[in-house]
């Protein structure tokens, strides 16, 4: 089992993460908080995707989130001169996805703790400190979701290979034994044999249940989450094949895939029923979403119109999210990493699905960084393989093994915690200010809808769970023409029956194609609030000024403002990371005024005296045995050695050769730019009201 302080580190880190991190996907919002706020709070906005006439998003992926919603109406009601915000729901779903991924995260290390103690306890740091997985995992998108069955799947899949390499010990031990009775001619079993009969038929059905959550944890991952995700699982079905068909089980293949066939069939059942309810027509959405993203995809529609990216997109992104991770991952990857409890075979089994990932991906023209969230834990699992090699290269028998251990854990500890860390509070500092903008949203009693509106930054909206009961989100013109969302019809009573009406109209304007339709924006003069950037605005494209430096301009009230990062004027390492100069200045102001004051003090002085006198002593004895070692004959004799004077010829050499080719060393002045010259500017996102 790994160590407490890993659990706790992690669970610490989920929970901040719950409440503190961003929304770095607009896909998040429109296609998953807001359908989830219509089931809820009956109201929200509708993307073309829940349109019935394409169908490419799950109402039964959301069902689950809902749970907060009937407790929280039940409190209200018990408690009405209580106002409970509208987003605490939000912030509720987003802890429960923040400790089930944590739950996941642990239970995985449970299971690697198998293989080695170390590589769990490092598991958990990383993951716990990882800038990816600070979003990643209270994400409400389906990549999400299928990242957090994929951690279950792994786990179960490690226990898989655990008891397959067990039942084999046990089988070669069953036919040694046989083999001694048949040679001594003994008629009866033994109590050993009996054990072993007992243990083989033990572990034969803990590895069939094991493949069964394996396969179960992956099947709902791809069809209720994201279908992608399936291929996750190709690598260790394909291990589970060749080596049943080496054994010549078949019929132990034949019962697997049953069982994989009865997953798929009754978790796309269920699904089927849940969307056929929702739609009001047959409606089975993963295949309608692998038909619109693979075999309909064409130059008008498919993923590519919403833009392409070079491939080294991916790379910077998984650089800034992992960090020296990162390499270390891909050396896990690429040496014959091996445990003693854990063979070759079995590791490569556990990082293929990283390969098979990044070969489906890295491929395709349209990229965003969620769609990486599957391999995020799996990243982090390679690493923590290369990290536990890597710093027990010597073992621990030596002193100076377990030194090096102890400092190369330190090391690497203490870089990856440091980067990581103050890239999440960079991602924090820079980029919240819109779930804290629209927190500050006041609440009426009124009947009378209220408009917010958005203009150009329609995309950092965190959703209606912001928003309350009378307030309504509207877009005005901003120069995008793209296709903005519209509005779900509101269900006209709060029943089930309602709702499905509302889901299963067929709104016009929709198009998959992502044309603009003017009939998605308001005219300005209809809104009652206002959230944009203290920044110019094109007015020839119908943006209208209301803020201009963090003030009014016009009839408008300015609520509040925050910071949100001008990432066009921002450059050089402030831009990625958190530079903590001030604290850096703060703490060296601290320790100045120590050091003043205890050179002052009576105590100090003294015990600094005693020290110099014990150090002047030392140095002295030490000093005249160093002068008597030199003149004995066999110090000598060492000294004038044929090898030793051409070690330190050797050494002088490479000293020379070292220091000239430092010396030589140009770093390149983008490099030193980046490092030395970064800056950070800023913008103000504010909210005003109309007087």
């Amino acid at each position: 089992m790994p160590s407490l302080i890993p659990i706790l580190i992690l669970l610490c880190s989920r929970t901040l993460e719950a409440f503190y991190g961003i929304i770095s996907d607009c896909d998040e919002v429109y296609n998953y908080w807001e359908p989830l706020n219509l089931i809820t709070r009956l109201f929200g906005k509708q993307t073309w995707e829940y349109s019935p006439e394409y169908a490419i998003r799950s109402y039964a992926y959301l069902l689950p989130f809902t749970v907060f919603n009937k407790p929280l109406r039940i409190l209200a009601a018990l408690v009405p001169s209580v106002q409970i915000p509208p987003y605490l729901q939000f912030y509720l779903v987003r802890l429960a996805i923040a400790l089930s991924t944590a739950s996941a995260e642990i239970h995985l290390a449970n299971t690697l703790a198998y293989i080695s103690t170390d590589v769990a306890n490092w598991f958990l740091i990383l993951q716990a400190v990882n800038p990816g997985m600070c979003h990643a995992s209270i994400s409400l998108l389906p990549s999400s979701f299928s990242m957090l069955l994929t951690l279950v799947a792994t786990a179960s899949i490690v226990n898989y290979l655990k008891y397959d390499r067990f039942i084999l010990k046990i089988q070669n031990s069953i036919n040694e034994k046989l083999r001694s009775l048949v040679k001594a001619k003994t008629p009866d079993y033994d109590e050993s044999l009996k054990l072993l009969n007992h243990m083989y038929t033990e572990s034969i059905i803990a590895r069939k249940r094991h493949f069964t959550m394996a396969i179960l944890s992956a099947v709902v991952g791809g069809l209720l989450g994201w279908p992608f995700s399936l291929a996750l699982i190709i690598p260790f079905g394909l291990y589970v094949a060749f080596t049943l068909i080496s054994r010549k089980s078949c019929s132990q293949l034949l019962t697997f895939g049953a069982l994989g066939f009865a997953a798929i069939l009754f978790i796309s059942i269920t699904i089927l029923q849940i969307d056929t309810l929702f739609y009001r027509e047959t409606s089975f959405v993963p295949l309608n979403i692998v038909l619109y993203n693979v075999l309909y995809s064409d130059e008008k529609t498919g993923p590519n119109i919403f833009g392409t990216e070079p491939l080294t997109y991916y790379i910077y992104n998984l650089l800034l999210n992992f960090n020296f991770v990162l390499p270390l991952a891909v050396l896990g990857i690429l040496s014959p990493v091996a445990f003693e409890k854990f063979n070759l075979k079995q590791i490569k089994t556990v990082q293929a699905p990283i390969l098979l990932w990044c070969a489906i991906f890295f491929s395709q023209p349209h990229k965003e960084e969620r769609f990486l969230y599957p391999i995020y834990p799996l990243i982090t699992l390679s690493a923590s393989f290369s990290i536990s090699q890597i710093s027990q290269i010597f073992g621990k028998t030596y002193f100076f093994a377990r030194a090096y251990t102890f400092l190369c854990k330190l090391v690497v500890f203490l870089t990856i915690c440091s980067v990581s860390i103050l890239r999440i509070v960079s991602l924090v500092s820079n980029y919240s200010s819109p779930l804290t903008v629209f927190r500050s949203l006041p609440a009426s009693n009124s009947n009378v809808t209220t408009n917010v509106c958005v203009g150009r930054e329609w995309y950092h909206y965190p959703s209606s769970f912001f928003l309350h009961p009378n307030q309504r989100l509207r877009f005005v013109e901003s120069g995008f023409r793209g296709m903005l969302p519209g509005d779900f019809i509101e269900p006209a009573s709060d029943s089930w029956s309602a709702l499905f009406n509302s889901t299963s109209a067929k709104p016009q304007g929709f198009n998959n194609e992502n044309r603009y339709n003017p009939d998605s924006v308001i005219p300005f003069s209809q809104c009652d609030y206002y959230v944009d950037l203290d920044m110019p605005v094109n007015p020839e494209m119908g943006e209208v000024q209301v803020f201009d430096k963090a003030k009014t301009v016009g009839d408008w009230e300015l609520l509040v403002c925050e910071k949100f990062i001008d990432t066009e004027n921002s450059h050089g390492v402030d831009k990625i990371l958190y530079v903590p100069a001030k604290e850096i200045s703060l703490l060296t102001e601290w320790l100045e005024s120590l050091y003043t004051s205890a050179q002052d003090n009576p105590l100090v002085q003294n015990s600094l005296s005693w020290v110099q006198k014990r150090y002047n002593l030392i140095n002295r004895l030490l000093e005249a045995k160093y002068e008597t070692l030199k003149t004995h004959p066999y110090a000598q004799e060492i000294a004038n050695h044929q090898q030793i004077i051409l070690l330190q010829t050797l050494g002088g050499q490479l000293k020379d050769s070292v220091i000239d080719k430092v010396s030589q060393l140009q770093i390149p002045q983008p490099a030193i730019e980046f490092f030395t010259n970064g800056q950070l500017k800023y913008h103000h996102l504010c909210l005003a009201k109309h007087k």
